[in-house]
């Protein structure tokens, strides 16, 4: 494209109106200097608006101003053939320009899938596993506990023993083939162990591929070893979630059974469910119902696991507690039957057990 020449004809319609380039950027929304580039051919406006103002201006054809001359019989050809060069041109450049930005959007889109995937399997993929944590004995109904194993932290949390006889001291360790290594001793209570990325204080990724046991001592003498099973619970090893599987749905379901519990009376706070009746305290942990009687110096409690048939009744007097274990499969309703006795709490816990499970 000759823009001199274009610049040179425009030059000379400007003039034969006796316009200035600032008078005639003026009349088309142009600067004087954008006038002087396309007079001196340094570049040309492609603007349509723009040159539709040119062509009414110095009453010309737009042809005409792209080819630079008034048209005639012996110029007629090259001004159609200048044209459509001009329209071919616009057109493969704006089909390159779109093909550049697609191609663009395609690299930066595979880089910025290429960097989550990296960041996903280096830094993501398992970095969240989380464990149930089960036993049971003769003497022992219930063990429960939970293990959480991050990049960041990695949690242990087992729940109180339950049992009709009386623990001096537990032990949690892991069996390997030299030694037993123990994860912590003490009393029988809740424990809840925190270990953050670098420590290795308990090091509790190592009880995952091994053997791990909780021994009981009690204070007759007497103890034993229980072996506990540890469970996958959750993985983040998948890009995708699964579906959940009709099992897994139907106990979400039944976790919508708490809220029976709500309608017999019982309030939420922040980690459990409470019911008052008289002088009594009902509470509901996860997967635990208790009774709390206090008088004066003395405190009864009597716990059962829903998963259990098991009932713990503890008397706390004088910081000395005396345990005992009732197996009562009867039921009671306590808001529709007055409940007096011990018997009758053993009912109630089996009623409300009973009323979140089935």
């Amino acid at each position: 494209m000759n823009n001199e020449k274009r610049g040179n004809f425009l030059k000379k319609l400007r003039k034969s109106k006796n316009l200035t380039q600032q008078q005639l950027g003026e009349l088309i929304n142009y600067s004087d200097k954008n006038i002087s580039k396309w007079e001196n051919g340094y570049s040309f406006p492609t603007d349509p608006e723009a040159l539709t103002k040119l062509s009414n201006i110095f009453e010309v054809s737009i042809e005409e101003i792209l080819y630079g001359d008034y048209e005639n019989k012996d110029n007629k050809e090259k001004i159609k053939e200048n044209i459509l060069n001009i329209y071919t041109k616009n057109y493969n450049e704006k089909k390159f320009l779109k093909r550049s930005i697609a191609i663009s959007i395609i690299i930066f889109l595979v880089i910025i899938i290429v960097l989550l995937l990296t960041i996903y399997f280096n830094f993501i993929k398992g970095e969240i596993k989380s464990y149930k944590i089960t036993g049971n004995s003769e003497n022992i109904d219930v063990i429960e506990g939970s293990l959480l194993i991050s990049n960041k932290i990695n949690i242990l949390e087992i729940n109180k023993i339950e049992t009709q006889r009386e623990i001096d001291y537990i032990y949690f360790y892991i069996k390997d083939e030299n030694e037993n290594k123990i994860i912590f001793s003490g009393e029988n209570d809740n424990y809840y162990i925190e270990e953050h990325k670098g420590s290795m204080e308990y090091n509790l990724k190592s009880i995952l591929p091994s053997n791990t046991y909780i021994e009981v001592l009690y204070t007759d003498g007497s103890d034993e070893i229980i072996k506990l099973n540890i469970e996958e619970k959750f993985i983040n090893d998948k890009i995708f979630t699964e579906n959940i599987s009709q099992e897994d749905e139907k106990n979400i379901i039944n976790n919508s059974n708490l809220f029976i519990l709500e309608e017999h009376g019982f309030t939420k706070e922040k980690d459990y469910l409470i019911k008052k009746i008289n002088n009594i305290e009902i509470y509901y942990y996860s997967d635990k119902f208790e009774i709390v009687i206090k008088e004066d110096s003395k405190i009864e409690k009597i716990s059962k696991n829903i998963h259990s048939s098991n009932i713990i009744h503890e008397i706390i007097e004088k910081d000395k507690i005396n345990n005992k274990q009732i197996i009562e499969k009867e039921n009671i309703d306590c808001d529709n039957e007055k409940c007096d006795t011990e018997e009758d709490y053993y009912k109630y816990l089996n009623f409300l057990s009973d009323l979140i499970t089935n």
